[in-house]
């Protein structure tokens, strides 16, 4: 979108943003893309977090156990889980069918009482590092076996996997990806030329900060319109300033000529007009 903020006859100064519709357009779609890739990712970790288990001897002669354990590293607390009578702890695989597809592996903790068997943890193929916590329970149901035929009074164990390295790739590839869809949303140009004096001066406001640049009018070459194909095979343009020396610097990018159109008939008229020198003014 373009607004003029001033223009006289030697002097003008111009100010090039994304329109409302398209800023609103990239909001939808980032949130969009970040929903639909964090719903899958939600469910790969949900079993990251903090897991602790105390289990003791009783006045009873029994062994007594508690487990705590937080979800979605840690942000979700679950309610403590108490188990009196424990003899044993049990480590087990299942396949498990969902639908059509293939059969997924289930990992299961038990601890194993007088009247059955209580799930102490429970992870299936879908956990990110499956391998690396499916042998972290198995760890810790050889821990209490021990414990149980062993002469201690009390046993303490935590798992924190909140730090898992996959876990947060995953999730920073994730914001990346809606970061770039939205960073448009926050460019501003500010594009002023003044013939009197010469100067042509561009502040641009991007996503990681401003950007300024000073050129004689003079170095201008030309004002150019440059088509290109997107990822759909749909024309685009970029508004390019071409310069005797250096790169060029790129105004605007949309996909529509008209409006790139404007701005440079409004350039070029102020490019146009011979420079008045002080000596002539006056």
């Amino acid at each position: 979108m373009l607004k003029i903020l001033k223009q006289t006859a030697e002097h003008l100064t111009l100010q090039i943003q994304p329109s409302a519709t398209e800023q609103i357009g990239r909001i939808i779609f980032a949130g969009a893309w970040i929903a639909l890739f964090l719903v899958p990712y939600a469910a790969s970790v949900r079993n990251i977090g903090v897991f602790h288990l105390t289990c003791q001897w009783t006045e009873a002669e029994q062994v007594e156990c508690e487990s705590v354990r937080s979800t979605y590293f840690g942000l979700v607390q679950q309610a403590p889980v108490t188990v009196a009578g424990v003899r044993a702890s049990q480590f087990v695989v299942q396949e498990q069918s969902k639908g059509r597809s293939d059969p997924e592996s289930v990992y299961t903790a038990l601890l194993i009482t007088r009247t059955g068997a209580t799930p102490l943890l429970r992870l299936d193929a879908e956990d990110v590092q499956e391998r690396n916590t499916a042998a972290t329970a198995l760890a810790i149901v050889n821990r209490l076996n021990t414990f149980i035929r062993s002469t201690e009074t009390r046993l303490s164990v935590q798992q924190d996997n909140r730090w898992d390295v996959n876990a947060w790739v995953g999730l920073l590839l994730i914001l990346a990806g809606g970061l770039w869809i939205v960073a448009p949303v926050v460019y501003r140009a500010r594009l002023e030329l003044d013939r009197p004096t010469d100067r042509l001066i561009y502040r641009g406001r991007h996503f990681w900060g401003w950007q300024t640049r000073q050129y004689a009018l003079d170095e201008v070459k030309r004002v150019e319109l440059r088509s290109y194909s997107d990822d759909d095979e749909e024309p685009c343009y970029l508004l390019l300033l071409m310069f005797e020396r250096g790169a060029p610097l790129v105004l605007w990018e949309n996909c529509d000529p008209q409006s790139g159109e404007e701005v440079i008939a409004l350039i070029q008229d102020v490019l146009d007009r011979p420079r008045i020198s002080r000596t002539e003014g006056m």
